[in-house]
């Protein structure tokens, strides 16, 4: 083996050739101890791709990982933890020598990870002989070593600069040219890049626009290290994407100082990009859960919407048509049209405060009570005033305040005698093609307000072509732009206007009316609006199909 010695500044380069042998390791020593004495402040030993910085006790192979430690009067690192072949632990080996050639223990055991063994070439080396195996302490996660890529065709620069920032506690990775640079970003993601200005092919600036210009990358600190220090120069390499500059005669202080600025504004940066990714994640995650939660409603939106009843005939003699729509997904406006009886068309509106599920699940519950089986068993008969009297103490007032208001009614059909009684409700509006048109309803409490309350029944006579329709408050208390409401006299006056169109034409002409007044489509309230008509025969049959 020989060794030629090369003195740049305070560094000294030892170039080893020939071949490496353990039987070399007497004239190594004395090159190192040579060097030593001479009071060189870097000794880089060139041993085919291997490096060996004296000063920082860092030991790096060119294709292994490195051995770090605490560096003593020229001796290789002490392991700080426990040596992956489990001799000694703790222990350094007797000399430099001990660790380049691959023994790594006192003993002078052979490590078989990266051993030159005699007669072999350098080359052989697949790894360092020795590994530090990091192990935090119980209870206290290892704090991460930030990562720095380095980026500089010259390699004498490089490796001064490496081993500067090594000594600073850093994880260095290198890169020769702008090519390899931008492929060991994508590869590493470095906490910081430090790159060359002046390089062949790439330069730095030009890696600067290629960071920028790649959507993963964009967000990477960028350090321009050069010799120029003029204004329209750093000018320059600023606007082509570099966050700082570095001066390669820089004291180290100052590298210290910019290094650490650019690795705080790093980290600042990847906790933004973390911060945006869990909300990312939580935006995904919560519209998962509200595209579910919708098709829920949906479901129970359908579910509501099937107990209507069906338009059409719902007795023989009446046509029925009606036009709904809730506020929210699900509403507690809901209405029926059904026999009681064989000679008895039993009507209804019911109207639960609130809005939402809740509003429609007590107006589901209402609705059963109001089945014509249940009613038999709970009321005994038909009669409007029996059935609200019996629901106003089945159905008190909630801790909530939650109430409901009911209109229900009674049709004979052979005499077209209505009975009728309201709870609080804003009632029904009888529209006579030959009489005087009326609103039926009557004062009184909601339902719950006082158990004790015995509701009366009223009567009304139906002639042939006359219409009855049930509604909720919501249709007239739709408010203008301005806030005025639409008000019963406004509804009254559309529904007599329509009175020559067919049912099915008057109720959503009407509604189509309240739309305008409203300056929209979506109503603050629940809007039900249900049409009965008593047909006069042939006639009026004829005239509703047309």
């Amino acid at each position: 083996m020989q060794i030629t010695e090369r003195r740049i500044g305070q560094s000294i380069i030892l170039d080893l050739t020939g071949e490496l042998s353990y039987a070399n390791r007497t004239t190594f020593k004395a090159a190192v101890e040579r060097s030593k004495q001479g009071g060189c402040r870097h000794l880089i030993l060139n041993m085919q791709g291997f490096v060996f910085l004296d000063s920082s006790a860092r030991y790096v192979g060119a294709a292994g990982p490195e051995l770090s430690g605490h560096a003593r009067h020229g001796q290789p690192a002490e392991p700080p933890e426990l040596c992956q072949r489990n001799h000694h632990p703790g222990k350094s080996p007797p000399d430099p020598a001990g660790l380049y050639f691959g023994t790594g223990c006192p003993c002078g055991e052979p490590s078989s990870g990266g051993r030159i063994t005699p007669g072999s070439g350098a080359a052989d080396v697949a790894e360092p002989a020795h590994r530090i195996v990091d192990e935090p302490l119980a209870g206290k996660a290892a704090k991460p070593v930030p990562v720095i890529l380095l980026v500089d065709d010259d390699e004498i620069t490089r490796i001064s600069m490496a081993g500067r920032l090594k000594r600073l506690g850093y994880r260095v990775i290198e890169a020769d040219d702008g090519v390899a640079g931008l492929a060991a970003i994508r590869a590493q993601r470095p906490d910081l890049v430090i790159l060359d200005w002046m390089m062949p092919g790439l330069d730095g600036p030009s890696v600067c626009e290629a960071i920028r210009a790649d959507g993963e990358l964009r967000s990477s600190q960028v350090v321009l290290m050069t010799a120029h220090d003029k204004p329209e120069q750093i000018a320059e390499g600023l606007s082509r994407g570099a966050d700082d500059f570095l001066s390669k005669a820089a004291s180290k202080q100052e590298v210290l100082a910019r290094v650490q600025a650019s690795l705080r504004s790093s980290a600042l940066v990847r906790e933004i990009e973390r911060t945006r990714d869990d909300l990312d994640r939580s935006h995904r995650l919560l519209s998962a859960k509200q595209a579910e939660l919708e098709s829920e409603l949906q479901s129970a939106a359908d579910f509501v919407r099937a107990q209507l009843p069906l338009p059409g005939m719902p007795a023989p003699g009446v046509s029925m048509q009606w036009a709904y729509q809730p506020s929210l997904a699900l509403g507690g406006d809901l209405f029926q049209v059904s026999a009681w009886g064989s000679e008895t068309l039993g009507l209804y509106i019911l109207d639960a405060s609130g809005h939402g599920v809740a509003a429609a699940l007590r107006a589901v519950a209402l609705m059963s009570f109001l089945r014509e089986d249940n009613l038999a068993k709970a009321v005994g008969s038909f009669d409007p005033g029996a059935i609200i009297t019996e629901a106003n103490r089945r159905f008190p007032l909630t801790q909530d305040g939650e109430y409901f208001t009911l209109w229900v009614g009674r049709l004979h059909l052979p005499s077209r005698t209505l009975s009728y009684a309201a709870a609080g409700h804003c009632g029904a509006f009888l529209h006579s093609l030959e009489g005087a048109s009326q609103w039926l309803t009557s004062a009184s409490l909601p339902l719950g307000f006082d158990p004790t309350i015995a509701f009366d029944s009223a009567t009304a006579q139906l002639q042939p072509r006359d219409r009855l329709y049930l509604l909720s408050d919501g249709i007239y208390e739709a408010p203008s732009p301005t806030g005025e409401l639409w008000g019963r006299d406004r509804l009254q006056a559309t529904l007599e206007r329509h009175r020559t169109h067919t049912l099915a034409h008057s109720i959503g002409d009407t509604m189509t009316t309240a739309r305008q007044w409203l300056g929209g489509d979506i109503f603050p309230d629940d809007v039900a609006l249900l049409g009965v008509e008593v047909l006069d025969g042939g006639s009026a049959s004829a005239k509703e199909k047309s």
